[in-house]
């Protein structure tokens, strides 16, 4: 795995600067009440850094959206619940800011009667309030699982069309919500669905999604459409076996991202794979994750960074446990860093990641709350290297952070005197197994590793000198071999 160093005064005073204005939390958000199955697909930033979430759970019939409006450090601001006749969320960014402060969801909603349920686009006010809703569906079922802005202040939403067969379905709206055009795309002798959509630079779309093929596998596949809406061409991507589904993003020199999973032999687990493609859908390379081959995905639309880095999430299995995931891989496919984020040890999964205005990333899905009650609605808000506390890219050897045992760790004192010591009491929960020895590292506020301290076995009580240290912020990071478990401020005198 390559690892980049800040060289350079000018660049570590920047990144020390960045790190102070970085927020950094993980928050459960609870729609229906303890014991309830809470789902959630996305999530969008607003200019004022404050976000817009929704959540969705159905119970005796009856579908309920609960829009949040959340801020910055993660607190719930407002929130609207609104009753929908079933509804499912939309994954692959299923929200995006509509400008003057509303912002649209696409989704589905049952129809009643006969029959089936309909893709459903809307507009919501900046708290939340339903400002209307347009409806696309025929007789059996439609769905929107995508949805993306054009230029012209309109949107377009993808998914799933069910009549007889399953196709792609893309429809374009202009700004007040009216139907420009609807189309169903693909082979109707083939399953397919559309997750994912963006715009490309001649003002059509990028479609990406699965299609089952004549072998009964699943492919990743990708549709190329006009401005009108009229396929010009399409490509499925994958092994000779059974993968997973894709998400495109179109990159400022018109290539095409492709992120998804897909196996590497016939018995071999499903792995995270990333595809380039040129404009019109030629394979520049591919690279499946390089790690050990336990179940994983990616979920989400890649996000192309400034130079030319891509960043994309999903979901993996560690150790029997699902959990979120985030990575980072230059623009040749190779992977920078990796992370991983649990609420518990119950499963967790990742939909959605957004760059932040902060330079950091957040990431939405569903995870269970810490008193393993329900399922609830799940934002992770990191910083550029993907950290949930400063300083974790020092530990090359930590990927994953254990994000519900904060009070393990108890500091003291603090502020601590320059001549003095740090006392350090571990306390973790009854049961809990460490994946190696523990330790202790301390990091400085700009998160560079100053200290670190092998922890005895068997040793619950810790204290070392800070003589040595400058007087100033610190972080105090405990680790196991291979996550990082806890972690403090101090300060030194």
């Amino acid at each position: 795995m390559k690892h980049r160093t800040l060289t350079t005064v000018l660049a570590l005073a920047l990144w020390a600067t960045a790190l102070a204005q970085t927020q950094r939390w993980m928050r459960t958000y609870e729609g229906s009440g303890a014991g309830s199955t809470d789902v959630q697909g996305s999530v969008v930033l607003f200019d004022d850094t404050t976000y817009r979430a929704l959540m969705i759970w159905n119970a005796a019939g009856t579908g309920y959206l609960k829009a949040q409006g959340i801020g910055s450090a993660g607190d719930t601001l407002h929130t609207r619940t609104v009753l929908f006749p079933g509804t499912a969320f939309g994954t692959g960014r299923g929200l995006e800011s509509a400008g003057e402060g509303d912002w649209y969801w696409a989704g589905r909603q049952a129809n009643g009667g006969t029959t089936g349920d309909d893709a459903v686009l809307v507009r919501l006010s900046s708290l939340g309030d339903t400002l209307w809703t347009r409806r696309v569906g025929w007789t059996d079922y439609d769905a929107f699982f995508a949805l993306c802005l054009t230029a012209d202040g309109g949107s377009c939403a993808a998914g799933l069309s069910v009549q007889t067969s399953h196709q792609f379905l893309l429809a374009r709206f202009d700004g007040a919500g009216d139907t420009l055009w609807t189309r169903r795309l693909g082979d109707a002798q083939r399953a397919e669905s559309c997750y994912s959509i963006d715009t490309t630079l001649d003002g059509g779309f990028i479609l990406a999604g699965y299609k089952v093929q004549s072998g009964g596998q699943y492919d990743l596949h990708v549709m190329k459409t006009n401005t009108n809406g009229q396929l010009q061409w399409q490509r499925s991507y994958g092994s000779p076996w059974s993968d997973n589904i894709g998400f495109a993003t179109v990159l400022r020199n018109g290539r095409i991202a492709l992120a998804g999973g897909e196996r590497v032999s016939s018995g071999s687990n499903i792995r995270p794979v990333l595809y380039l493609l040129e404009a019109n859908g030629d394979e520049v390379w591919s690279v499946p994750d390089p790690d050990p081959p336990w179940f994983g995905v990616y979920f989400a639309k890649p996000i192309e960074m400034d130079n030319g880095d891509l960043v994309v999430s999903g979901g993996q299995t560690l150790n029997g446990v699902q959990v979120g995931m985030l990575s980072r891989l230059d623009s040749t496919g190779s992977l920078l860093w990796k992370r991983y984020y649990q609420t518990t040890d119950l499963p967790n999964y990742t939909y959605d990641v957004r760059r932040t205005l902060d330079g950091g990333f957040i990431l939405a899905g569903t995870a269970f709350d810490s008193a393993l009650v329900s399922q609830d609605a799940w934002l992770v808000k990191v910083d550029s290297f993907g950290c949930l506390v400063p300083g974790c890219q020092v530990f090359d050897a930590v990927l994953e952070q254990v994000t519900d045992l904060r009070d393990a760790l108890r500091l003291w004192p603090n502020p601590v005197p320059a001549q003095g010591q740090l006392h350090v009491a571990i306390d973790l929960p009854a049961g809990f197994a460490p994946r190696g020895p523990l330790r202790l590292a301390l990091t400085d506020a700009a998160g560079r590793l100053v200290q670190e301290h092998a922890v005895p076995g068997g040793v619950l009580a810790f204290s070392f000198p800070v003589a040595a240290l400058p007087s100033g912020l610190y972080h105090v990071h405990l680790l196991d071999g291979s996550r990082w478990l806890s972690g403090g401020k101090v300060v030194v005198e």
